[in-house]
């Protein structure tokens, strides 16, 4: 769904590579957007500050854009 595209689009603080490698592991943003506190601890190569990023599930700005 588009709106979890742009939740996606408007991670702050999440490179573009690591964006890239997050899309080769999970299906979809919006299988991201849904993935467990555990699943997301046990990707290696998040920063604690991406992890943080990723954790913010608020899709009010991404329903606003949209």
């Amino acid at each position: 769904m588009l709106l979890y595209w742009i939740w996606f689009a408007q991670l702050l603080g999440i490179p573009c590579k690591t964006k890239r490698m997050l899309l080769e592991r999970f299906a979809s943003p919006e299988d991201l957007y849904h993935a467990e506190l555990k699943t997301l601890t046990e990707l290696e190569y998040l920063t604690v500050k991406e992890r943080a990023a990723l954790e913010l599930k608020d899709l009010k700005p991404a329903r606003q854009i949209l």
